[in-house]
């Protein structure tokens, strides 16, 4: 059974106040650091002074850095799976003498399917 508590995070002078593990407080911090950083970061190099707009702008910042990742390790992972198939035919190559076995079926790849099956769903934060 997790264990629910409300934690207070600080981000831009507010106090919010999140439900969730308290074993993870640290790292709800270090979230509520990262929005702010973000913002900070926002401010510095804009005229906007709306904590809101700050905020929003901040969002979807992080956003865009998130998306930008997926699609970085979504490429990798599909050239990685391209090298691995070419390097498996080269081999293959290599080791088959004329008059050998027939070559194999294509075997399915379980991580092929679903190439997240072993990655923890993360838990959603809740604002209270």
């Amino acid at each position: 059974m997790i264990l629910e508590e409300k934690i207070p995070v600080q981000i831009f002078g507010q106090t919010y106040e999140i439900l969730g593990n308290p074993s993870e407080t640290l790292y709800y911090i270090s979230l509520a650091r990262l929005v702010e950083d973000k913002m900070k970061e926002i401010m510095a190099h804009t005229n906007v002074v709306s904590t809101q707009k700050v905020a929003v702008l901040a969002a979807l910042n992080i956003a865009e850095e998130l998306l930008r990742e997926r699609n970085n390790k979504d490429a990798g992972g599909k050239i990685a799976n391209k090298k691995v198939e070419d390097l498996l035919k080269k081999l293959d190559s290599v080791i088959r003498e004329p008059g050998a076995a027939p070559e194999p079926k294509a075997v399915r790849r379980p991580e092929a399917e679903n190439p997240h099956r072993d990655e923890a769903e993360p838990q959603e934060l809740q604002l209270i």
